[in-house]
Parts: C-alpha cells; structure tokens; sequence
C-alpha cells in the first residue's frame, strides 16, 4: 500500500493546531502571585493552570497510527510525528510532577558552555524609559506594519499573556499583552521580531507544496527565535540590556532546574528590576506547580542558543534567503533542493 506524504502533511497539521495552546502555561492566578513574591522575595509562587481543551490520549492515538516512509520528507514527517507526541505529553503534565521531564523530553536544557556564554553577557540593566504607549496604541501601529508587508489578513488582538507580544500562526493573529505598557523601541522591536521575521517565514512556508513549511519542520524553534533576535541585532536594537535580557532567560532555565522560583528570582534581581525578574523567572518556572521545588519550562534558552547559531551560519557561508523560505531549522537547508 502507498503512502500519501501531502495527506500525512495536513493530518499532522490537523493534530498540531488542537495542540497550539500555550497559553494554557500562562497561570490563571499570576496576578495574586506576583504580589505576594513582590511583596517577599523569598515567597515561592503556587501556580494554578486551565486543563487542555481537547482530548489528549485521543490525539496521541491518531498520532501514533500515521505512518510515513524512508524519503526525505517522509523522515522529516516522522520526526514531526514524534514532536508533537512529545507536545501532547507536555500540556498532559501541565501542573505536574512530570512537567519538566516532558519539558526536556521536547526542548532539552542548555549546555553549560552556552550557560557560561550567557553569564558572560549578563550586565545590570540601565534604568528602563518610561514606557507610555498602551497597547491599543501599538496594536494601530502595528497595523500599519503588516499592510508594508502586505499582510492586511493577520490580526491583533489584546490579552493577559507571559510575554508582551505573542505570535499565533494558526489563527493569523498577533497577541499584545495586555497588562504592559509599552515604550516606542518596542514597537520597532516588534515588527522586526514578530512581522519581519515569524509571520514572514509563516507566510512564505504557506507558499510551498507541504503545510511543513508553515506548521514548522521538526526541531526548528531554535532557528525561528534565534533569527528573529538576529533580525533585532541587523536593525540595530538589539541593545546591551536586551541581550542581557535574552541571556538571562537561558540562565533562568538552567537554575530553575535544579532550584525554587525565589532562588531564580533573587538571583535575577541583582541584574533587572523587580518586574522583570519577575517575568524573566516565570517564564521558566510557568508549567509548575509548586515553585518551592526545582523544575522548568526549557523553552526559553533557544532566543539566546538561536542567536549564536545563525550567526555561525551566516559567517560559515549560509545564505540568509534560504531561512525565509518558511518555518525551518538550519539544519534543514540542505535538504531543499529535494523537498521544496
């Protein structure tokens, strides 16, 4: 019996967006919490979480009946199999003793010599400018953005989010936080990061022959955040404080795999103000529970990882083009003479 790679293709992409819920480690009660870990600073927050709104064991089943071949892009299926099986297991063990195993499972943790790098880089943030844009404000500016890029289709939207801006390909939508405020530089840093660099390499894979190309290729984020502060750096605002700021991330990581949110927190006070410690140390502990205990959410060290490998890339040879031909890892190149 043949395998029919394009109807594997869209059954995967199917699958992914029921699981295309991140937000679900955004803790309901961030708010109570942060007050009271503003309050003390030794305080280790008791995060609560939504339960995931489809059927988990349902999709993990679907997942594992597909089956795809020895080609390229059949190997490239496979493996994006075997991703979103790891995705479903993360959202099953949200709040959970399991949580950070799942975490690893899917993204792994930072080596110690990109941690060492990332101290390098970590320096006491300057006083930030006072931010005085809301974000309806921005999301207007924003607008403007996306019809230059002729992407007048995408949407803005406003909510309480981990992260003051959020990109959601499978409903075309930018996601501004709603609880921030925010200071022109942002702005700008948005439209590189967020239009410039995820919504067009997402509008671009939906140009190819696989739904891959946009639903993203297997191990590719590391890629896609790495480029986009790569893109910040080329535009000139990828300042001292915002690198420190994306090393801190991966520092936060590390230590909060074997240490309590207050540990992180207090660490990270000594380079950033409170809000930012705050949200730097959420990020990697959002997912847990009980905070007292050590665990993470890994994600976060490949906008710093991301960075060092583009640019080796780059310096190596690599063509820049061929990262914008949709939603692909590096180490994907070469496989697009055959695929695309």
């Amino acid at each position: 019996m043949s395998i029919n790679l394009y109807t594997i293709d869209r059954k995967l992409l199917h699958l992914q967006k029921k699981l295309n819920h991140f937000s679900l480690l955004h803790p309901t009660n961030e708010q109570e919490e942060k007050k009271k870990t503003l309050e003390d600073n030794t305080y280790n927050p008791q995060f609560i979480y939504t339960k995931h709104p489809y059927n988990l064991p349902y999709i993990a089943t679907q997942l594992m009946r597909i089956r795809t071949d020895e080609s390229i892009m059949g190997k490239l299926l496979r493996d994006k199999r075997n991703e979103l099986l790891k995705k479903v297991l993360l959202f099953h063990t949200i709040g959970k003793s399991k949580f950070t195993s799942s975490s690893l499972n899917l993204y792994g943790k930072p080596p110690p010599e990109l941690v060492t790098q990332a101290v390098a880089c970590l320096t006491p943030t300057s006083e930030p400018s006072r931010k005085t844009l809301s974000a309806k404000i921005v999301k207007l500016k924003l607008h403007q953005a996306l019809a230059t890029y002729n992407l007048t289709n995408w949407k803005i939207k406003t909510k309480p989010i981990t992260t003051l801006a959020l990109f959601d390909g499978a409903h075309r939508t930018l996601i501004l936080n709603t609880k921030e405020s925010f200071h022109l530089d942002d702005v700008q840093r948005f439209i590189v990061h967020e239009i410039g660099t995820h919504l067009v390499r997402y509008h671009n894979g939906k140009k190819q022959k696989h739904t891959l190309f946009h639903a993203g290729f297997p191990q590719y984020l590391s890629t896609e955040e790495g480029l986009a502060v790569y893109n910040e750096e080329r535009a000139g605002l990828l300042t001292k404080d915002l690198l420190s700021g994306y090393a801190a991330r991966t520092i936060a990581v590390s230590l909060a795999l074997t240490h309590s949110f207050s540990s992180v927190y207090t660490h990270l006070l000594d380079y950033f103000p409170p809000d930012e410690a705050w949200r730097i140390t959420l990020r990697a502990k959002r997912g847990v529970n009980d905070t007292s205990k050590p665990g993470a959410f890994t994600k976060d060290y490949f906008y710093f990882k991301g960075w060092h490998e583009v640019k080796t890339f780059l310096s190596t040879g690599g063509n820049l083009r061929d990262l914008y031909i949709g939603k692909i890892g590096l180490q994907h190149t070469p496989y697009l003479p055959f695929i695309s």
